[in-house]
């Protein structure tokens, strides 16, 4: 099958992975140099150059100090889908329209990198995904290598892997939903102890519950654009 020459995927692992199998026309880059792919190291950003057929670019590297860099070298009118983290926000109730707030440093590169984005690009989406979860992502393996499980009476901020390549996917096919920033996690009733317990076998697993306030995503919006999720109960998934 041909690949689309004007739709540039940053970032072929987990996600991308998942992106390409909903649509394996995606152009992508690799960080092994190979014949017919595009070459990219984010470290070496500097010797990059963006085919000029590009016209959209799926972002899906992890926080890197060079993220903000490399983006300042691209036009303004590309059009640009970056995945960036629930982590760009610390506690409350939380909607696509809240002020940013990290607390930890991968949280606050996401943050300079949205804001550069909503200021340099003229049509940009970002996507605010929960932890990413499926069967090769399992909660099993979370703790495995764990003694302990801070805020276990806090709720899991999680979603599918395929449910995020969902939404990228819908995004070329609506113009609608460009120009804003969407929170998506998957709404889990049980908390952390409950939803992860089940796979701790470590009687000496201490569960420490917080007294902070825990974080809530209003996820009404999924209505009002139409898409719902294929994996909305994950702790049915799971079982």
């Amino acid at each position: 099958m041909r690949q689309d020459n004007t739709t540039l995927l940053f970032g072929k692992g987990h996600l991308g992975g998942f992106i390409l199998k909903k649509n394996p026309e995606i152009s992508w880059t690799q960080r092994k140099d190979s014949q017919g792919k595009l070459f990219f190291e984010l470290e070496n950003y500097e010797n990059f150059s963006l085919p000029t057929q590009i016209k959209t670019i799926i972002w899906t590297i992890p926080p890197h100090t060079m993220t903000v860099p490399f983006l300042t070298k691209l036009p303004r009118n590309i059009q640009i889908i970056f995945i960036s983290s629930t982590s760009v926000f610390s506690k409350g109730l939380i909607k696509n329209d809240t002020v940013l707030d990290p607390r930890t440093s991968n949280g606050k590169l996401l943050e300079a990198a949205e804001t550069h984005i909503k200021k340099h690009f003229k049509k940009y989406v970002i996507i605010r995904p929960g932890g990413l979860v499926d069967q090769t992502r399992h909660p099993k393996n979370f703790f495995n290598n764990a003694s302990k499980m801070n805020n276990a009476n806090h709720h899991p901020n999680l979603i599918h892997t395929e449910d995020v390549a969902r939404f990228v996917i819908l995004l070329f096919k609506s113009d609608s939903i460009w120009n804003h920033c969407y929170n998506l996690v998957a709404t889990i009733n049980l908390n952390k102890k409950e939803f992860y317990g089940k796979y701790i076998s470590n009687k000496k697993f201490k569960f420490i519950e917080s007294h902070s306030e825990e974080k809530f995503f209003e996820m009404n919006w999924k209505k009002e654009i139409g898409f719902t999720l294929k994996y909305p109960d994950l702790d049915e998934y799971f079982k």
